[in-house]
């Protein structure tokens, strides 16, 4: 309790007790001199009659109001998918907690974080009646307030207990956002479990039509992945990318030519580019593989999309740079001298695409 001087010449104060419990408790902190006014919320009925001079009295919520709030406040978990059980559960709810606004938004705090049903709580309350005495027909709101406070780790009560001293107007939204080291790694960890289950193209095939479903699942993640690195990059030139990162790339890049999602396609293409230069050096076959997976796709998008001498120029790139190879990789090679010729035979050069596949 923070004690101020309270009488001071040619002042009044006015003071605010707020969720009063008992008169035993206001009156250790009840003003002597009378000089200024208070202001008592309660749900203790004697309060009204002393230590004040008055009370106005706030009707708690019927029962179909407080079961719209329950519902309201639920309605993006289990609001709308309601059994009939649990819709008379709904009604239930707000009438043993009676009505009262700050405990049925605590109830549907506690249901959604612990993913309960409507009829858990009852359950619970049955099960362990001591646990939540205070909850259910009792004027203390103080057990289930417990209850969320449970859930909480060491570290954000920590956090928590700080911030209790501060004042919550005066605290910077960038105490709250992660710092670039976090967000650098909190990246990578995103990275590599994505690419660890996104597919990877066959050694043994040109397409990966037999995995279509299953890119399907990751593609958002990946594009999800795409967004944020750009972001990233605007906001830290210094922020950077792991060799999976280009990797996992350069095989949603394949899938996006395979279905032909060719808006996706060009923006994944020009941040991988972006992050191919920020990843640690790597060996030279890993290097001449993540370079070249990348200039050939880029090659046959430019070709689909009409603008096929750009993209004939890329697919000579991605076979240049797949030829340094050692030992060589002639299945690669005859692929990307595959994708030349098509590029070429889109612009209607029809005499070099056959010295092509030659």
């Amino acid at each position: 309790m923070l004690c101020v001087p309270l009488v001071r010449p040619g002042c009044q104060w006015l003071l605010d007790f707020d969720n009063v419990e008992s008169v035993d408790l206001l009156m250790n902190y009840w003003p002597i001199a009378s000089q200024g006014q208070a202001i008592i919320t309660t749900r203790n009925h004697s309060l009204a009659f002393y230590p004040t001079d008055g009370g106005v009295e706030i009707a708690e919520w019927d029962t179909e109001t407080g079961s719209q709030l329950l519902v309201h406040l639920l309605s993006t978990d289990i609001g709308n998918q309601l059994t009939q059980d649990e819709a008379d559960s709904a009604h239930e709810v707000p009438l043993t907690l009676r009505g009262h606004a700050l405990t049925l938004s605590l109830m549907a705090s506690l249901i959604r974080h612990r993913s309960w049903s409507m009829k858990d709580p009852f359950e619970m309350y049955k099960r362990q009646p001591q646990k939540v005495h205070g909850i259910f027909g009792n004027s203390s709101i103080n057990p289930l307030w417990n209850m969320l406070f449970q859930s909480l780790n060491e570290s954000t009560c920590a956090i928590l207990g700080v911030l209790a001293f501060l004042s919550p107007d005066s605290i910077p939204q960038a105490l709250f956002e992660p710092k670039d080291p976090d967000r650098q790694k909190s990246f990578n960890d995103a990275t590599l479990f994505v690419s660890a289950a996104f597919p990877r193209k066959d050694a043994e095939f040109a397409q990966m039509y037999h995995s279509w479903k299953q890119c399907s699942l990751y593609l958002p993640h990946v594009l999800s992945l795409r967004g944020s690195f750009r972001e990233e990059r605007e906001a830290n030139p210094n922020f950077s990318a792991l060799m999976q990162y280009s990797s996992l790339n350069n095989a949603c890049q394949r899938y996006l030519i395979e279905t032909n999602g060719y808006n996706d396609l060009v923006v994944l293409l020009e941040v991988n580019a972006m992050a191919m230069p920020t990843i640690p050096p790597q060996p030279s076959s890993i290097q001449i593989e993540l370079e070249g997976d990348l200039a050939s796709p880029r090659g046959q998008a430019l070709a689909r999309v009409g603008r096929a001498e750009e993209g004939v120029k890329q697919v000579k790139l991605s076979y240049g740079i797949f030829a340094k190879d050692r030992p060589r990789n002639l299945r690669e090679e005859a692929w990307c001298a595959e994708n030349l010729a098509d590029g070429i035979a889109s612009t209607h050069n029809f005499p070099e695409g056959p010295k092509t596949l030659a």
